[in-house]
């Protein structure tokens, strides 16, 4: 995604320009498959721009959760729930952080071995 490209090299603001074009473009054909994924990343957007931007992070990770949890998206589920883990851990927020280690995946369609994969990436990046 364009928009990550740019967060990684700091140019924020065309990051988010760049997302909203996408979304526009998106919602013009009627898919919203990546609503999740637009979500969380815009949310990591505003925190690198302004880390005191947690407030509407932290919104903006909850609508991506509940955006994967409606579309049964596991991946975008359990991406979004480590963004979220990463932002609650350097507030200090260690038991929120872990509690969401703890996400429902029986219902997930995906092998267990890959399953087993992303849980041990969840849990590196909350300890």
């Amino acid at each position: 995604m364009l928009a990550e490209g740019l967060r990684k090299v700091r140019r924020h603001d065309e990051a988010l320009g760049a997302l909203g074009l996408g979304v526009a473009r998106a919602q013009g054909h009627g898919q919203r498959y990546f609503d999740a994924e637009i979500h969380r990343v815009r949310a990591e957007i505003l925190l690198d721009k302004d880390r005191d931007a947690v407030e509407e992070a932290e919104a903006l990770f909850g609508q991506s959760l509940e955006v994967a949890r409606r579309q049964e998206a596991k991946m975008f589920e359990l991406r979004t729930a480590t963004s979220l883990a990463r932002l609650w851990q350097r507030q200090g927020k260690r038991d929120a952080a872990r509690a969401l280690r703890r996400l429902p995946l029986s219902g997930a369609r995906r092998p267990p071995r890959v399953l087993s994969r992303l849980r041990a990436g969840m849990y590196a990046a909350f300890c």
